[in-house]
């Protein structure tokens, strides 16, 4: 209603010119209309902007609203990882499994040695599913209640974990041999930089959208306005994942077909390291979290210890 009232006064003014600003007034006929088109768009535009952002803070609420426990969600994150991790071996056993014909020609001893590359993609695939479950261990260590929206994050990297099988098939077909590269190498490294990235920071977001909605969903340690070491650590060990990523996949537009096995291996190993890096740099801080950074609750500061009672020396009547 009051839009309407507005919308009139906007359009009489503009017909009694002596009622306008001299500004206004000292403007030509085209750019008063335009100018006076302009406010009334606005006004006329503000009630339906503001029903439909209404409606869209409704959804955001009934979504960001509703508290899930978390230990269901860490229990079935948890089946997840132990099937993704067990299922990596199945390419070995089952596709790339020595022949008979193969063993009785080289021997068992140099036929295995032969599978390497299959054992190097094994390793390198599960150290990554090693280090996703460690940060999400660390995540839900500091979180205290999730909403839909960090449910909805958390089954986005659990279904791109579930690619970490289909990866090692790519990878032992494609990227197996660091002496016979093409094309493929490239693009199967690609598919496995694309998918432990979204894996990596859909786990970020969930800890972001934690942050956002404070003490309710995040545990007190982590806040930083309470320890900015917690959360600085808890942080970098969200982002080393997506950037090692990220920084693989950009290198995959270089020339060498063989640098590309090479750096996707070799970040792959260099990255526990960098997490060792940054426990023993956080360390210590850690074990003062507890002492300094947490604030204590008030009845605490003026609770006094009872006095030490001393033992009392019974002397012996000789």
């Amino acid at each position: 209603m009051v839009e309407i009232l507005e919308v009139v006064m906007i359009y009489y003014s503009f017909r009694q010119e002596y009622l306008l600003i001299d500004e206004l007034q000292e403007l030509p006929k085209e750019q008063q209309r335009e100018r006076r088109d302009y406010m009334l768009a606005k006004k006329l535009l503000n009630p339906l902007l503001a029903e439909r952002f209404e409606s869209l803070e409704r959804i955001l609420t009934l979504c960001l609203a509703n508290y899930i426990d978390t230990e269901r969600v860490e229990c079935f994150s948890d089946g997840v990882f132990s099937i993704v991790a067990t299922l990596l071996v199945l390419d070995i056993t089952t596709e790339n499994f020595p022949k008979e014909s193969d063993v009785t020609r080289d021997g068992i001893d140099k036929t295995v040695l032969n599978m390497w590359p299959k054992f190097l993609v094994y390793t390198a695939n599960f150290i990554v599913i090693a280090l996703l479950w460690f940060i999400h261990h660390s995540l839900f260590h500091c979180i205290k209640t999730m909403n839909q929206i960090m449910l909805v994050f958390n089954n986005i990297s659990l279904s791109f974990m579930g690619f970490f099988p289909f990866i090692v098939a790519i990878l032992n077909r494609f990227a197996d041999n660091p002496y016979h590269t093409d094309a493929s190498t490239k693009l199967g490294v690609q598919f496995g930089s694309v998918a432990i990235f979204t894996a990596s920071l859909s786990q970020a977001v969930v800890f972001v959208v934690a942050l956002w909605k404070g003490p309710t969903h995040l545990e007190p340690k982590v806040n930083p306005s309470i320890s900015k070491s917690s959360h600085c650590y808890l942080a970098l060990k969200l982002t080393i994942i997506p950037l090692i990523s990220l920084l693989v996949y950009y290198s995959t537009f270089c020339h060498s077909y063989k640098a590309i096995y090479i750096t996707f291996h070799a970040a792959v190993f260099v990255t526990p390291f960098l997490f060792l890096a940054l426990k023993l740099s956080f360390g210590r801080r850690e074990v003062g979290v507890m002492r300094h950074d947490i604030a204590i609750d008030p009845d605490l500061e003026t609770w006094v210890p009872p006095p030490h009672r001393s033992r009392l020396r019974v002397q012996r009547k000789v």
